[in-house]
């Protein structure tokens, strides 16, 4: 029997370290199976709260859904048939933490979000960023954990530029990277397929 309780009210679900996966989610109880999603989450007065939006991989009785507030935002564009642009600049990261730091040869206590990968063609390969930066500012704001930079990100208009303060070997470099739209990340990936298909058709 589940009791329809919200454990927590900030759960991320950018545990993935990707900057373009961020959303505040509500974590619950309530039963939350396949074919749920989509479906409001809600209080004892029958107000929606929330929208069911997936459960926990690694445990039962654990489901998390979107915000009302966050919903309600992208209502205007969706009733207009519009899609919902989201920014992104397309890097994974990684909190350091004291096993990270040894594990990427960094001096005990080094601070910030650590660049594990960049997209190819990406905003944030456009703008320069590499693999190994450690991210230390987004925004002139001190970053210690991966969600800081997410939410920068998630914060931010499509086509707007986003000052990251990163820490390469000795030196400490400013960089502007503009957002894009995240949907890019699909249409990339599709005419690259589209041409794989082409090269092999005419080969």
């Amino acid at each position: 029997c589940t009791l329809g309780i919200i454990s927590s009210m900030d759960r991320s679900s950018g545990e993935a370290g990707l900057d373009w996966l961020l959303h505040p989610m509500l974590q619950t109880d309530a039963a939350v199976n396949q074919g749920n999603s989509g479906g409001p989450l809600l209080n004892e007065n029958g107000e929606a709260v929330g929208m069911i939006s997936t459960r926990a991989m690694n445990g039962e009785g654990i489901g998390f859904a979107i915000p009302i507030d966050n919903v309600a935002a992208c209502v205007p564009a969706l009733l207009q048939r519009r899609k919902v642009p989201r920014s992104y600049m397309g890097i994974k990261m990684a909190t350091l933490t004291p096993d990270e730091c040894e594990t990427e040869g960094l001096p005990p206590g080094t601070e910030g979000a650590f660049v594990s990968m960049v997209l190819p063609d990406s905003p944030a390969s456009v703008a320069g960023i590499l693999s190994g930066d450690i991210i230390i500012e987004v925004d002139r704001m001190c970053v210690k954990r991966v969600d800081q930079v997410q939410s920068a990100v998630n914060r931010a208009q499509v086509g707007s530029k986003i000052m990251l303060k990163v820490k390469r070997g000795s030196k400490n470099i400013t960089v502007g990277v503009t957002t894009e739209d995240v949907r890019q990340i699909r249409e990339r990936a599709d005419a690259a397929a589209k041409a794989r298909r082409e090269e092999v058709r005419h080969a």
